[in-house]
């Protein structure tokens, strides 16, 4: 019954998520924003992961009361879109955006936290239950690009504005996995200490790279293959297919974590993300092998956030999960996409520049294979497991 708890919740908050960073692009330039301001507005709601899981992050591993604390900011992220006016100018949507930004990277690192908590000794089976996360998106992905061709951008607000509060709702279901188990009140250390270890530090940095990679695919892959030609209907099918092809990876994770571990995952799924960024550079109107491309996609993004999370599980203590995931969601969400974000929108160009991009992102996951192939074999990780 926890799992199935867990799972709807993941469903609902990645749900947020298939509407706001494959359409946020197609609704700002509709209010006349440029690509480069759209890439400053997205790097606000990314860069919100740079400091906004540490607001409750130490809280949460004192006090064990993760859920509560979800809960207020996922209060915070429903008034923050309420608050949302485009045509108020470019200094007031970045600090909405801003607030949007911190509300939900808030909220995911108790969540994750309250899921290793639940798994216990299983924590290979979290993709299990990020699975469904992504059939979340999957859902509002492939509806939201036919509701707003024929509704109007304006229902990309009213869409969030309703996930989040059902998001809201589902969170009165699960008050009781809070409990932090191995909870220290009044603990000597906060986590942060495990940072001096440098081969943890290169997981992140690992992880960084690949997330920066995502970038300019999460803000831009839309209005790219509208430059391309491609039909709403279309686009909508190739990002959806992205989702299918994760969530089918995402059932089978736990196998491949608990047979082969993590190392040849990680080094697979480097692989084929510079092969998925060579072809959106290279060929981005050749539609096999976008097709290909989207199917990768449950590598690039799936397996390496899947391999990340239960990484990070063993990496640190039960009592320091929140700080964990919070460290995380910081410099990988946070750190990953506001450098991609800056970077792909000064570099766009009107779509110009996309060819360039695609191809920094395919170099950028090289950098992050070299690093894994050379520093992260498990003989040189495992010895600083904690669980």
């Amino acid at each position: 019954m926890p799992m199935i708890r867990m799972s709807v919740l993941y469903w609902s908050y990645f749900a947020i998520f298939g509407v706001l960073f494959p359409y946020a692009g197609r609704y700002f330039h509709a209010y006349g924003f440029n690509f480069e301001q759209i890439g400053w507005i997205m790097a606000c709601v990314t860069g919100a992961n740079l400091f906004a899981p540490f607001i409750i992050a130490r809280l949460s591993d004192i006090t064990g009361q993760r859920v509560i604390l979800a809960r207020i900011s996922i209060v915070c992220l429903l008034f923050a879109l309420f608050l949302l006016k485009p045509t108020m100018g470019i200094g007031y949507v970045m600090m909405m955006a801003l607030l949007i930004g911190m509300a939900l990277s808030m909220a995911l690192p108790q969540f994750e936290a309250i899921a290793m908590q639940v798994l216990g000794e299983d924590k290979h089976k979290y993709g299990l239950i990020r699975m469904w996360g992504t059939l979340g998106f999957l859902s509002t992905v492939w509806i939201t690009g036919a509701v707003l061709a024929q509704f109007g951008v304006d229902w990309f607000r009213y869409g969030l504005m309703a996930l989040v509060a059902f998001l809201l709702v589902i969170t009165f279901w699960i008050p009781k996995l809070a409990v932090v188990e191995d909870t220290v009140v009044h603990a000597k250390t906060s986590g942060l200490e495990r940072l001096k270890i440098p081969v943890i530090v290169l997981v992140f940095v690992v992880m960084l790279l690949n997330q920066a990679a995502l970038a300019p695919y999460n803000i831009f892959a839309d209005l790219y293959w509208q430059q391309w030609g491609f039909s709403s209907g279309t686009i909508g099918t190739l990002l959806a297919l992205a989702a299918i092809a994760e969530a089918a990876l995402m059932a089978v994770i736990p196998i491949l974590l608990k047979r082969g571990g993590y190392y040849p995952l990680v080094v697979i799924s480097l692989i084929l993300a510079i092969s998925r960024w060579l072809i959106m550079a290279l060929v981005p109107d050749n539609m096999a092998l976008l097709v290909i491309a989207q199917v990768i996609h449950a590598f690039s993004f799936g397996a390496m956030h899947g391999t990340a999370i239960y990484l990070v599980a063993h990496l640190f203590a039960k009592r320091h999960q929140g700080m964990g995931q919070s460290l995380y969601v910081s410099i990988v969400a946070g750190g990953g996409l506001i450098l991609g974000n800056l970077v792909s929108g000064y570099l766009w160009d009107d779509g110009s520049g996309a060819k360039g991009v695609f191809l920094l992102a395919a170099t950028s996951c090289t950098l992050s294979l070299i690093l894994v192939v050379l520093f992260l074999k498990p003989q040189q990780l495992k010895s600083h497991f904690l669980s």
